[in-house]
């Protein structure tokens, strides 16, 4: 799960092949480039956006699924994230505040160290 701001990709597009897009798995630092030390890269077979995704400047339903080519090797460094169940109504509320972990840019070349906040 990502967002569709951080996949390079065509804005006209809702399912694309991507076989040439890598996905970095189990990095930790991003000032420090450790390639194989913690982090490995993946192959993306398939990027669906969500259907009611608008534009880059309206960042209401900025989410997508990558399919890798294969499977994760997990690792102390790379564990998967657990979803709640489709029944749990709670978590799935209109409306509700969540939490998400993560890092990137959240300005052109520009990283954020701390929490902020989404919309």
């Amino acid at each position: 799960m990502t967002t569709v701001l951080a996949v390079p990709v065509p804005r006209n597009f809702r399912r694309a092949s991507l076989r040439s897009l890598r996905i970095r798995v189990g990095e930790y630092n991003l000032y420090q480039a450790e390639l194989g030390h913690t982090s490995q890269d993946l192959v993306a077979e398939r990027f669906l956006v969500h259907p009611r995704f608008g534009s880059p400047k309206r960042l209401s339903n900025d989410i997508g699924l990558v399919k890798l080519a294969s499977e994760v090797p997990l690792s102390s460094y790379a564990v998967p994230a657990c979803l709640p169940s489709p029944g749990d109504k709670r978590l799935y509320a209109a409306g509700k505040n969540g939490t998400v972990a993560g890092w990137g840019y959240v300005r052109e070349l520009r990283l954020a160290k701390k929490q902020i906040t989404v919309g």
